[in-house]
């Protein structure tokens, strides 16, 4: 759970370091933020769920249920990543080029 809070928390950082003055450079940013943030939202909220049924029902075994569904949410958002690649290259390429100009 920390590790996937750390993972999107600093991906954030150094993604809204390195912006530019660029409009189509900002859009890719903030498409991969929003991307960022949702993934991490999500696997974080189950890995918390695993954390809270383990501590508050640790003989009854309960934590599994959900812990066999995070891996599935791990292979999704990597889905997720690979395929928002994709669209955030075809929205970048229909842009105008005069857009940053204006």
């Amino acid at each position: 759970m920390a590790c996937d809070i750390l993972i999107s928390i600093s991906l954030v950082y150094y993604l809204n370091k390195w912006r530019s003055e660029i409009r189509r450079t900002e859009n890719v940013i903030d498409g991969i933020i929003v991307y960022v943030v949702g993934v991490g939202v999500v696997t974080s909220a189950f890995s918390a769920l695993v954390f809270i049924t383990w501590l508050a029902l640790p003989h009854q075994f309960l934590f599994m249920l959900f812990f066999s569904i995070l891996s599935k949410l791990y292979v999704n958002s990597l889905l997720v990543t690979l395929n928002a690649r994709a669209s955030l290259r075809n929205k970048n390429n229909t842009e105008s080029e005069y857009e940053e100009l204006e």
